[in-house]
């Protein structure tokens, strides 16, 4: 069967809008159905780990109860919900990382850098100095984003932090990172998701 190339471009060129809007509508639908399907439960705040190997982090119930517990004395004794999705493969990782599934990324520095440069998360400057973190012995991901010629943190090493020591584990190439939220037009929801973010930080780090 011969392919006509001249009616393929005809049709490039008057529906590649449509062709691209569709395509990005597919992925999101398809990460939604990927994410409801693995995670299986509903939480107040998602958190992703994804380290290089892709393999699974142990004792997530742990985790899952101590990050709430932060998190729920951050909202006054509110009782919130804190879920972790492990990644285990790399098209969920970059469904979860791109699509906004998880509000915060536990993930390895090759791929919050990748992510960080797309724009996708929040500059963390502020929270650490709201913490008053001393970075100076702690490894970041700091960069410049475009149309700036101010560097920014996006990231923050918990190589050391009590969680990883008390389990045992190997967190020298994960870092914390959060989702873009400084543009979100919901201020009450923006302030939540700085607060809780806060929250876990602090409660990975001590």
């Amino acid at each position: 069967m011969k392919i006509d190339n001249k009616k393929l471009e005809n049709f490039w060129y008057y529906h590649k809008n449509h062709v691209v809007i569709a395509s990005v509508a597919i992925f999101l639908i398809v990460g939604a159905i990927i994410f409801l399907s693995t995670t299986g439960k509903e939480a107040d705040i998602y958190v992703s780990y994804i380290n290089k190997d892709l393999t699974p982090l142990p004792s997530v119930i742990d985790l899952e109860k101590r990050l709430s517990m932060r998190v729920s004395d951050a909202n006054n004794g509110i009782e919130k919900t804190v879920s972790i999705i492990n990644v285990i493969d790399s098209i969920k990782a970059e469904i979860v990382l791109q699509a906004g599934q998880a509000d915060i990324h536990l993930c390895n520095r090759a791929r919050i850098e990748k992510a960080a440069g797309l724009g996708l998360f929040e500059p963390l400057d502020n929270l650490i100095a709201e913490n008053k973190i001393n970075v100076d012995n702690i490894n970041v991901v700091k960069l410049t984003p475009d149309g700036s010629d101010q560097e920014h943190i996006y990231a923050i090493s918990l190589g050391n932090c009590g969680f990883a020591k008390e389990y045992n584990m190997d967190f020298s190439d994960i870092y914390f990172s959060v989702r873009r939220f400084g543009n979100m037009k919901d201020v009450e929801k923006r302030e939540e998701l700085r607060k809780n973010a806060s929250s876990i930080l602090m409660g990975l780090l001590k």
